[in-house]
């Protein structure tokens, strides 16, 4: 069976961090997804920057933006409904994009519940988010599970949780 392990955190550096360590480890970039709020389009403002070098930055927080886009696929500047400006990246990106571009309100949610989370839980992420946390959501078959927990409570996570994956919800061939 695969798990869904959730790591949120009260610093986007932290959690930049963890996703290289979980790289490290040997956990799948398809495996693992990044999401921050960017109220201020800073984090936005690094994804042009990359995608355009002529554009100016902010060589510190562009660094780390850079240093995530490296580690992680699809990572892209979105606007959730109720949220607002998010930078995210993985598997849970672009299960937002797909919500977003439906108008579906609580996209957020929904993607979170599309990868075993239950929906008290993904509101819960929801509102953590609107206050600032990042969340770093990795998927895992049961005996990576300690090891991915380990490395999110390394990295200063003020929350880490577990939760199973229904098969009809991740197919394990595409591990």
């Amino acid at each position: 069976m695969t798990h869904t392990v959730v790591g949120v955190f009260n610093d986007f550096t932290a959690a930049v961090n963890t996703t290289a360590d979980l790289v490290g480890a040997g956990f799948q970039k398809e495996d693992i997804s990044v999401v921050a709020q960017d109220q201020k389009g800073e984090y936005a403002k690094f994804l042009e920057a990359e995608t355009n070098p002529d554009a100016s930055s902010n060589v510190g927080a562009g660094a780390l933006v850079g240093g995530l886009s490296g580690l992680l696929l699809g990572l892209a500047a979105l606007a959730i409904p109720g949220i607002g400006p998010v930078i995210a990246a993985g598997p849970l990106a672009a299960a937002i994009t797909g919500a977003t571009l439906g108008a579906a309100t609580g996209s957020l949610v929904g993607a979170l519940h599309g990868l075993g989370v239950p929906d008290f839980e993904a509101k819960a992420y929801d509102q953590g988010l609107r206050e600032g946390n990042t969340l770093v959501i990795v998927r895992a078959a049961e005996n990576e599970v300690p090891r991915a927990t380990e490395i999110l409570q390394q990295h200063r996570a003020v929350q880490v949780d577990r939760h199973s994956v229904q098969p009809a919800s991740f197919s394990e061939s595409s591990r």
